[in-house]
């Protein structure tokens, strides 16, 4: 199903094609912007932890981890798209610019069904939550191929109980957490600026996102960044 605007809306005055991702758009605009919050003032602070991050520790962090994921699964902003890379806001923002795509999905399905998703979109890499863990696990077990191993990094370390209960490593569990990929993401250089086509910036797509399932099976909706840089107000 594809969605058009009305015909009484006007016509758009921006040459959309030079905008880049959704994460320019938002790190560069709205974020970026001078009527935005002031730079020392945190923008989004987590419920659960009350941790707070400045637009400017949003954009560093977002720098730090797309430079992470490039060495660490040899991507680059301008070498053709491997067959897909997944996870939200900094891991999206960090995979958009390697011109990767994000898979987001429900933690409440079960990894057979979150596993169909990942190989419906040739996923190649899972961003999962400690509590997540083990469901998250299981489905890209069930996803990758002897071709097409499905990668899995954590959102933060799991505690130390639960790791001697899986039996794991004194790390946590043995994947590498997003912290760490930013960490090391500060020693490299910056990435090469992504050099979009005319055509690739008006097509490119930006999530697949999972229906709900209320009328039937899942399926994958494409979220283009065009499409919602539009409906963000431009």
């Amino acid at each position: 199903m594809i969605f058009t605007p009305p015909s009484w809306l006007p016509a758009i005055e921006h040459d959309l094609s030079t905008v880049g991702t959704v994460a320019d758009f938002a790190l560069q605009g709205t974020l970026g912007s001078a009527s935005g919050p002031r730079v020392d003032e945190p923008t989004f602070i987590s419920a659960s932890t009350q941790k707070g991050r400045t637009p400017g520790q949003i954009a560093q962090n977002v720098e730090a981890l797309a430079a992470g994921l490039a060495h660490e699964l040899q991507w680059s902003p301008n070498a053709p798209a491997p067959g897909g890379k997944v996870d939200y806001l900094v891991y999206c923002w960090a995979v958009h610019p390697l011109r990767g795509t994000c898979l987001l999905l429900y933690g409440t399905p079960s990894p057979e069904e979150n596993a169909k998703h990942l190989q419906r979109s040739d996923c190649r890499t899972l961003i999962v939550s400690p509590a997540l863990l083990q469901s998250g696990h299981a489905a890209a077990a069930a996803a990758s191929t002897s071709k097409a191993e499905i990668r899995l990094y954590l959102t933060e370390r799991v505690a130390t109980d639960g790791a001697q209960a899986n039996g794991n490593d004194n790390t946590g569990t043995g994947f590498k957490t997003i912290d760490e990929l930013v960490s090391f993401g500060e020693t490299l250089g910056p990435l090469p600026a992504l050099n979009w086509s005319p055509e690739e910036a008006q097509s490119s797509i930006a999530y697949l996102c999972a229906t709900s399932g209320t009328s039937g099976v899942q399926r994958l909706a494409r979220l283009s960044h065009r499409g919602i840089i539009l409906s963000s107000g431009w």
